[in-house]
């Protein structure tokens, strides 16, 4: 089943501006734990999909999907991608389980 194979995620919740925007609890700050659990997730098969507001915060993202044990697969951010109106750039990647 294509659900059992592939994990999404739209996480903008990785750095403390991003939390206080949103008005969240600062108990949201665990990337590390997040991405350990995608990883634990994923089948050894398994392709994980990421959007992330921006580049920054991908970089951020990538960091932790290198730390957490995951294989960079392939990339993709264009402006304006989705709506003019975005002031990031939506970036896209995807992994694999290392």
């Amino acid at each position: 089943m294509l659900r059992d194979r592939y994990q999404v995620t739209w996480f903008p919740f990785l750095t403390l501006a991003a939390i206080l925007a949103w008005r969240l609890p600062l108990t949201l700050i665990a990337p590390e734990r997040l991405f350990r659990q995608i990883r634990h997730n994923l089948r050894p098969d398994g392709l994980y999909f990421r959007v992330n507001h921006g580049l920054q915060e991908a970089a951020l993202a990538s960091d932790c999907c290198t730390a957490a044990g995951l294989q960079f697969v392939a990339r993709w951010s264009e402006p304006g991608a989705l709506s003019r109106h975005r002031l990031l750039p939506l970036a896209l990647s995807w992994w694999r389980r290392a």
